[in-house]
């Protein structure tokens, strides 16, 4: 359902999977977004300091309408990042 609703706005995800987050990626980056954790366990929140959490959904088994609103989620926190990298 993710890769429909993001090839409605152009963006194909046929050969995107998930990646894991390593030490480097967190030491080399300027910002970190945790997405939300479906996992208390292995959540990014539990390790990194400063991160950012958007505290969003897991789009697995949710609607088609609800997935959109993920998505749309995702691009208005993202945009809200952007803007705030700028300043």
């Amino acid at each position: 359902m993710v890769i429909q609703v993001m090839k409605e706005i152009g963006i194909d995800m046929n050969e995107q999977k998930p990646k894991l987050l390593s030490d480097s990626m967190v030491n080399n980056s300027s910002k970190t977004v945790n997405m939300g954790c479906m996992d208390k366990e292995s959540c990014p929140l539990l390790f990194v300091k400063d991160i950012l959490d958007w505290n969003i959904s897991d789009p697995k088994e949710k609607s088609l309408d609800d997935v959109r609103k993920i998505r749309d989620q995702i691009k208005s926190e993202v945009i809200n990042l952007v803007q705030s990298l700028e300043e």
